[in-house]
């Protein structure tokens, strides 16, 4: 990321071209929307975002992410960014629950389980569990889970807690 500013969790990040509060363009292609365990468990809606301030190539161009959380580090220093392109420092380094930067609404609780391992609890019920500082599992509010399996720190696959493969990527 060029800066941090919290003008990030601010921006609607699902409107296609000038946004009109900080005058920067987004877009967002959507991919694929994936139903997982006979469509009882948490639905993956992958997209590809573009934010004119991510520096970051990950494979699509500079600027181009997937709708993925994560956590990017970069000088020491830990981002939490979220599905919905919500961006928050990481104050803490300890085990327990973490201290974000700028987290002003309580939509969400982060819990650090390990080193580059968190835990996020969603109010709607959705958990996501991050491992090495990526996306491994979300689990819906009924307890049905998908995976995602890392593999080269880039590519991967997803699925289901059936052993259903939903699709493979590359981030």
């Amino acid at each position: 990321m060029l800066f941090d500013s919290n003008v990030f969790n601010m921006i609607d990040w699902a409107v296609d071209g000038v946004e009109p509060c900080t005058g920067m363009y987004i877009r967002t292609l959507p991919l694929a929307s994936l139903p997982s365990c006979q469509l009882q468990g948490p639905v993956l809606d992958l997209a590809l975002r573009f934010n004119q301030f991510n520096a970051n190539d990950y494979g699509f161009g500079v600027g181009w992410e997937l709708t993925l959380t994560r956590v990017e580090v970069e000088d020491n220093v830990s981002t939490l960014v979220l599905a919905n392109g919500q961006r928050y420092r990481i104050q803490s380094t300890s085990d327990g629950p973490v201290t974000l930067q700028y987290k002003k609404t309580q939509t969400f609780n982060c819990t650090m389980t390990g080193p580059g391992a968190y835990t996020i609890t969603y109010k709607s019920g959705f958990i996501e569990e991050l491992i090495n500082n990526k996306l491994r599992t979300i689990t819906a509010p009924n307890g049905k889970k998908i995976y995602f399996n890392w593999r080269d720190n880039k590519a991967f696959s997803i699925q289901d807690e059936n052993q259903n493969r939903a699709g493979k990527g590359a981030m």
